[in-house]
């Protein structure tokens, strides 16, 4: 199970929301069996592309037409009693 952290830049404004994948590892993220894009797609409902990129080489996105960067900041390793925590105080869902 994972924790995916996610950051957004909005203008001067950047803040975090967080999800998470119980059928993933950190070692299946490590060995791109989930990408980047792919959880940004998923979290944010999307359908990003390499037009979309703000930053390549760090897997950046552009998100509503240019105003907004969204990607992933940290994947780290979770247990269940983790996420429960985290949807008790509604920081996953």
């Amino acid at each position: 199970m994972i924790l995916v952290e996610f950051a957004i830049q909005d203008g001067e404004k950047e803040y975090f929301d967080f999800g998470y994948y119980n059928n993933f590892t950190q070692t299946d993220y490590l060995e791109g069996k989930i990408t980047d894009r792919e959880m940004l797609n998923e979290h944010f409902c999307l359908e990003l592309t390499d037009d979309d990129y703000f930053d390549k080489d760090n897997e950046q996105y552009w998100n509503d037409c240019y105003t907004r960067a969204v990607w992933v900041t940290n994947v780290s390793v979770a247990n269940e009693q983790d996420i429960e925590t985290l949807k008790q105080y509604r920081v996953v869902f």
